[in-house]
């Protein structure tokens, strides 16, 4: 996964990814057939613990909306930051243009898993008459969409890809969740 995190997928090389596990090039090759092979299981070894995080928290996930959405992205930047490599290799995969649409496809579902958490047994009673859930979180991936690409730019050409600067990242998120939930939510 290191490898593919620091050098991306075109610049990864299977001989450095073969000398620091130890073995030979062609035993990487033996167990995993390709490079797009390798690069898919390190993929899905960067996704598996967030999805395992936000599973085994699912029982316990605030019911009002803007708190759950919260506490998902609390859970994810806990990973990330347990997990440099795996943080690294996911941002890499969604700004690396020689990353295959099949790649960015699993990114995609994964965060469809994750939005199924969102959803599921939310509370919406305190959403404005005739605001609906999916309208409520229809506009805050709007937002999320305006602000990625000012980040992914900010990011793409830093050797971390912005790690060192994810707390700055969520609060700047966090006062636009507020911003969205006072004019959804209604008046107290």
């Amino acid at each position: 996964m290191a490898e593919f995190a620091d050098h991306g997928y075109l610049r990864a090389s299977l001989s450095r990814i073969a000398r620091r596990a130890g073995v030979a090039k062609s035993l990487v090759l033996y167990y995993f057939g390709s490079k797009d092979e390798l690069y898919s299981a390190a993929v899905d070894r960067a996704l598996q613990p967030i999805e395992a995080a936000l599973e085994e928290a699912e029982p316990d996930l605030p019911r009002d909306l803007f708190e759950r959405l919260r506490r998902l992205g609390a859970i994810k930047l806990q990973v990330y930051r347990d997990r440099p490599d795996a943080y690294r290799l996911i941002v890499r995969s969604m700004v690396d243009p020689a990353v295959s649409a099949e790649f960015r496809q699993r990114l995609a579902e994964a965060a469809a898993r994750s939005q199924e958490l969102l959803y599921r047994d939310v509370d919406t009673s305190r959403l404005r008459p005739g605001v609906t859930v999916e309208q409520a979180v229809e506009l805050l991936m709007l937002v999320g969409d305006g602000l990625l690409p000012r980040i992914f730019a900010a990011i793409r050409q830093r050797p971390d890809l912005g790690y060192a600067d994810l707390d700055q990242w969520v609060e700047k998120w966090e006062r636009y969740l507020v911003l969205v939930r006072d004019g959804l939510y209604k008046p107290s």
